[in-house]
């Protein structure tokens, strides 16, 4: 077992976890809505960031030698503490400020309505908007944590430690 490895994905990652909770905890207070004060882009450059740095330490620690497996695996562990940590962040935000799961099932709804026409042409089915709209209205805080940011988090972290794996591996 690679102890560095290990230690230094870990490390990241709970790091990450907690700068991702710390700030969707204060978006709560000046937004109301801390998913949607943070946007995609800016979550996937933290993100990154975190990856990055986590195999870049790894790889200073083995002398400038990092191989694509290790890379991967250190940023596996960076991106599933993140993802694992901002979602149930953001569970306990959306169960217990009632005012906050409102507000977010609004701008998902908003989002749903105002494009159901390109929902509907992507799909291909013809009333694939107006049943996702019924979706979001029955979301509860669980759904939203697991369902949306959890997958969100794990697919950008999947591609992002890809990348950074690639870029940093051992030439």
């Amino acid at each position: 077992m690679n102890q560095p490895l290990i230690q230094t994905g870990l490390r990241y990652g709970a790091v990450g976890a907690l700068v991702f909770a710390t700030s969707y905890i204060a978006l709560a207070f000046v937004f109301q809505n801390p998913p949607m004060a943070l946007p995609v882009p800016l979550h996937a450059i933290m993100l990154f960031a975190f990856i990055f740095g986590a195999a870049f330490e790894l790889r200073s620690q083995q002398g400038k030698k990092l191989h694509f497996w290790q890379g991967g695996a250190v940023g596996f562990i960076t991106y599933c503490l993140i993802a694992v940590g901002s979602s149930l962040t953001l569970y306990l935000l959306f169960e217990y400020n009632d005012q906050v799961l409102q507000m977010e099932k609004e701008a998902r709804l908003m989002v749903a309505s105002t494009n159901m026409e390109q929902i509907n042409d992507y799909a291909g089915v013809e009333g694939f908007a107006q049943e996702k709209i019924e979706q979001i209205k029955s979301f509860g805080a669980l759904n939203l944590a697991i369902n949306n940011y959890l997958w969100t988090n794990l697919i950008i972290g999947l591609f992002l430690s890809i990348f950074v794996s690639f870029l940093l591996r051992k030439k």
